[in-house]
């Protein structure tokens, strides 16, 4: 099953990347933004499926984005489209992960998920628009459909 996962995620994280770099030269491809959204719901039921709840809280967070753009609330710009492209790395990292390993995104990862999803909270409530740098502190992570991190 593990296998099945790690190459769906190459798949998603394929779909994920061509996106936002099609965002990137036009942020209102509107078909980019829908295959985006897509790419990280699916990273985000296969995460879970196999139990890794640090992939689905990324995934999860990244989808919200998305959904923030296509209801217009938020415009990918360079910043915000450099951070997304940040998650597929850091997705992609977790899904090959091995598995007697997946504890480590419970420990070691923690800090930095933390510090991703706090950055992804920011671009959420628009403090990401400004020059200035999205900060990357670690703050309360943004929950999952369950409730959990």
């Amino acid at each position: 099953m593990r296998d099945m996962f790690r190459m769906e995620a190459e798949s998603q994280a394929q779909t994920l990347t061509a996106g936002l770099l099609a965002l990137e030269r036009d942020p209102d491809a509107v078909d980019q933004t829908e295959a985006c959204m897509r790419a990280a719901h699916s990273f985000k039921g296969a995460a879970r499926i196999v139990g890794l709840a640090a992939g689905a809280s990324v995934a999860h967070a990244m989808e919200d984005c998305f959904v923030a753009v296509q209801q217009g609330r938020i415009k990918l710009r360079q910043r915000q489209t450099d951070l997304l492209l940040q998650g597929v790395d850091l997705l992609l990292r977790i899904a090959k992960t091995p598995e007697a390993e997946v504890a480590r995104w419970d420990a070691e990862g923690k800090a930095e998920i933390d510090a991703f999803l706090a950055a992804l909270a920011e671009v959420l409530e628009n403090k990401g628009d400004s020059g200035e740098a999205v900060r990357e502190t670690t703050a309360e992570p943004v929950q999952d459909d369950a409730g959990s991190p």
